[in-house]
Parts: C-alpha cells; sequence; structure tokens
C-alpha cells in the first residue's frame, strides 16, 4: 500500500486528502491557459516549449491553440452546429448527398473487415 493509498482509505486523513485535491483544482482553474500548456507540454515531452519563436511542429500546435481564436472553430467542432452552417452556406442537398455517400462506404469497410476476420 502506498502512502497515497492509505491516506485515502484512512478516516482522519480522508478531509485532508479532499481539501489539497480542491486546492490543486482551483490552482488548476486559476491558471493562464500558457502557463497550463507550458506546464502539460513539459509533464510530456520533457521540455519547455518556446511560444515567442516556435520551432518544432508541437510546438507550433500550441502556439495556434493560444493565439488563433476565431469564433468559427466553436461551431466546426460542433457535429450539429456543422450541419447547420452547411446548410446556411450551400444548401440542404449537398448535404444529403455526402451522407448517403458516408453510409455506403461505411458499409464497404465493416464488410471487408468481417471477411477478413475469418
Amino acid at each position: 500500500m502506498t502512502i497515497k493509498d492509505f491516506i485515502k482509505t484512512s478516516a482522519l486523513l480522508r478531509p485532508v486528502y479532499a481539501l489539497c485535491r480542491d486546492v490543486k483544482m482551483l490552482g488548476m482553474m486559476t491558471e493562464s491557459d500558457d502557463h497550463y500548456i507550458c506546464r502539460k507540454f513539459d509533464r510530456i515531452l520533457h521540455f519547455r516549449p518556446n511560444l515567442n519563436n516556435p520551432v518544432t511542429f508541437q510546438e507550433k500546435l500550441q502556439w495556434i491553440k493560444l493565439n488563433d481564436r476565431k469564433p468559427i472553430y466553436h461551431t466546426m467542432v460542433d457535429k450539429v452546429e456543422v450541419k447547420k452552417f452547411i446548410v446556411d452556406r450551400v444548401g440542404g442537398g449537398i448535404l444529403f448527398q455526402q451522407s448517403v455517400c458516408m453510409r455506403s462506404f461505411m458499409i464497404l469497410i465493416l464488410t471487408s473487415c468481417q471477411m477478413s476476420s475469418f
């Protein structure tokens, strides 16, 4: 049993553990986006990103996350909103034709996967 497990299971120390966890979450919610991305980047890739002059692909992705905040992106990540956006821009007929093609394509993939599993 680790110390962390002991603290979690101990009746006396459980409220202290919960308080520490809540304080940590509060700190994470109040930190800036730059600080959060740098901390997470450092924890995963083991070096700090240069966000002022990004060189590597990963640094450039983080820079885009921080500096390219167009409102259209919120629409593009929501499946229902994208369909409404396409219908408003192009029309509903195009969207229906694409969905029919995608369904037949998906059936073809599933059929070939089932055949190759035997």
